[in-house]
Formats: C-alpha cells, structure tokens, sequence
C-alpha cells in the first residue's frame, strides 16, 4: 500500500518484463500497488511478503510513477498471497486464470482462477454440489448481477462484524475483517477499542487481552522490518 499516489481512478500498467501487468488501485486514501507473477512452492499462508517481491513492485512503481519521487517513507504496508493456478507449462505470465470444477467421487474441488472471477467460481462450486446431491437446480443467473451484502463502498461495522463473521482473534478482525490493516496508524488507533469490545463479548482475562494486542501489533512491527530490510529505513 502506498500513500504518495494521488490517483482518481484504478489503473491497468505494463510491467518492465514483457506481459507483466500491474495495477494501482485508489483504496483508503492510498494506493494498493502490485501484483508480481513468479512461479512460487514455498508455504501459502505465510504471512510477510518476499523481499525480492518487494523490491520489485517499488521499482515498478517509481518507473512508473517518476513523478511521485517515491521512497520507503511513502509505503504504508505490504501482504502476499498465492495464485493457485491450474497446472500448466512455461512462464507463469502465459498461463491461463481459467478455472475447473472437479468432482472426484464426491469431494468437489475448486482450482485456479482469480479474484475478479470469484463468484462465477462460486456458483459453478455449488452447482456441482447440488449436481452430486441430486437436490435442487442451477443457481439462478441473477446471482451474476444481484449485488451481495456489504458489497459496496460502506464501511463493516465492528459489531457486525463481531457478531457475524466469526472473528476469534483480534488479528482476525484488524487484518481480514475490516479495512484498516492496509494502516498501521489506523491500526494502532482502533486497536484499543477493538481488543475492549472482543473482551467483553468472550469473556477474556487481562492476560488474554495482552496477548491479542502484543500479537497485532508484532505482526505490524514484522511487516515495517521487512519493507526496511528490503526498501532501506528511509
């Protein structure tokens, strides 16, 4: 995430390397910048970006974006995850984001795909669920359209999110319930009150409430080291 970009609408880049493309899209008064596309085996929950990756987005960027004389100062956050693409040859950036439904004696698979595509992924999951169950038809082509709860621009409320979205942690609210874990200062502002109404609601001792706290605000201090390790300090 970065806050030095002044954007009014999403934009569609081409990378340095031929067929790379990248998005900068305007999001929380910043900039979510990214993607890379390398081929990667290692652990797909890990939680802190790879420096090489880094690297290069901030490179990306300041080609990109000469005249915002970017620096490490003016990158809020970073976050990695993986593209789980079906299996095929060659570069990663030739590869299709199709997707397939596999129904294998009864355990139904959802593989590849993207993020822009997700709900068409969805349907045609439980499609092939109400298929296998022999219960039910195809799910209506509304559903394409039909705009879903809290999919606009409102902002999730904490207790709705508390009593809906089964957060356990506090992490789990701060980082993939509502949207300020792209902030450290937004987080570090709202942590105090997100930890006292988890508290209340489960019940927890003063011990827990410090366990929650320490563990946010470590996953902050893990992720400023690294953009540090891989940007410079300043």
């Amino acid at each position: 995430m970065c806050s030095a970009l002044a954007l009014r609408a999403a934009l569609l880049l081409p990378g340095a390397k031929r067929g790379h493309r990248l998005f900068a899209i305007p999001w929380r008064d910043a900039v979510l910048f990214g993607t890379t596309d390398i081929a990667d085996a290692r652990d797909p929950g890990r939680e802190l970006a790879e420096l090489e990756d880094i690297r290069l987005l901030f490179e990306e960027a300041r080609r990109l974006f000469p005249g915002a004389r970017l620096t490490r100062r003016h990158v809020l956050s970073s976050f990695t995850g993986v593209r789980p693409l079906l299996r095929q040859d060659g570069d990663t950036l030739s590869f299709s984001r199709e997707h397939r439904v596999l129904d294998e004696d009864g355990l139904v698979t959802i593989a590849g795909g993207k993020l822009t595509t997700w709900r068409t992924m969805a349907l045609a999951t439980v499609d092939a669920v109400v298929r296998r169950v022999g219960r039910g038809g195809k799910s209506p082509e509304v559903l394409l359209v039909e705009p879903l709860p809290g999919g606009g621009e409102e902002r999730p409320s904490l207790d709705a999110v508390l009593a809906e979205e089964m957060a356990r942690h506090a992490e789990d609210v701060v980082f993939r319930r509502l949207p300020v874990g792209h902030d450290p200062r937004e987080v570090v502002r709202t942590l105090p009150s997100i930890v006292d109404r988890m508290a209340t609601r489960g019940a927890w001792d003063a011990a827990r409430r410090d366990a929650e706290t320490a563990r946010v605000l470590s996953r902050l201090d893990a992720d400023a080291a690294r953009l540090d390790e891989a940007l410079g300090a300043s």
